[in-house]
C-alpha cells in the first residue's frame, strides 16, 4: 500500500506545478495581469479552504473509525 504522506506530497507537487503553468499562461494572455492575478489568487485561496476541510474531515473519519 501506498504511503498517504507520499500521495499527498505527490499531489501537492502536480498541483503547484499545474497552478503555476496556467497562472503564466492565463495572465500573460490577460488584458489586466493584475486584476487577473488577484482574482485567480482568490479561487485559489477558496479551493484551497475546501481542500483543507475536506482532507480534515477524511483523516477525522478514517482515523476514528477503527
Amino acid at each position: 500500500m501506498i504511503p498517504m504522506w507520499l500521495v499527498l506530497s505527490l499531489a501537492a507537487a502536480l498541483i503547484f506545478t499545474a497552478l503555476n503553468l496556467l497562472t503564466r499562461i492565463l495572465a500573460v494572455k490577460s488584458d489586466h495581469p493584475r486584476a487577473f492575478s488577484f482574482v485567480y489568487n482568490s479561487w485559489g485561496v477558496l479551493f484551497a479552504a475546501l481542500a483543507y476541510v475536506v482532507i480534515n474531515h477524511v483523516v477525522f473519519f478514517v482515523t476514528n473509525s477503527k
